[in-house]
């Protein structure tokens, strides 16, 4: 009996749980949510098309492109740059319905990404790296 009620109390707390994991989720749709989604999904396009942090963990970790201590530092401050203005495109995005443009800024910034890099990466640091964007996208 004991072990009945003991499984009867674990089910109705899990059910609880699960409930309130439920009552946590954004709602979709509805008035004003619409808007709100619109500028998050455009800020998390902008980090996807231009992986300021994915690119500077690949330089600074794979052997392949094995940069000095030198180059470490200047890409840190090359893609630090990069990142500020990705920050700033991405707030001024929030509010914008116009994909073709915003996706005509994300390009921009990513060629100025990858023409400062290449001016500190050697060829073959380049041309290792550059396959590794086109394998992010």
């Amino acid at each position: 009996m004991q072990r009945f009620r003991l499984f009867g109390f674990l089910a109705v707390a899990m059910l609880m749980v699960a409930s309130c994991d439920v009552w946590a989720q954004p709602q979709r749709g509805g008035q004003g949510q619409g808007q709100r989604g619109q500028g998050q999904r455009g800020g998390v396009q902008v980090q996807r098309f231009l992986p300021v942090e994915q690119a500077l963990t690949y330089l600074a970790f794979n052997e392949n492109v094995a940069l000095s201590d030198e180059q470490l530092v200047k890409v840190r401050a090359s893609l630090k740059g990069i990142y500020a203005k990705r920050q700033e495109l991405q707030r001024s995005l929030r509010g914008s319905n116009d994909q073709q443009a915003a996706m005509q800024k994300v390009r921009a910034l990513r060629m100025e990404m990858m023409q400062g890099l290449t001016a500190i990466l050697n060829e073959n640091q380049t041309k290792v790296f550059q396959e590794q964007m086109q394998r992010m996208g």
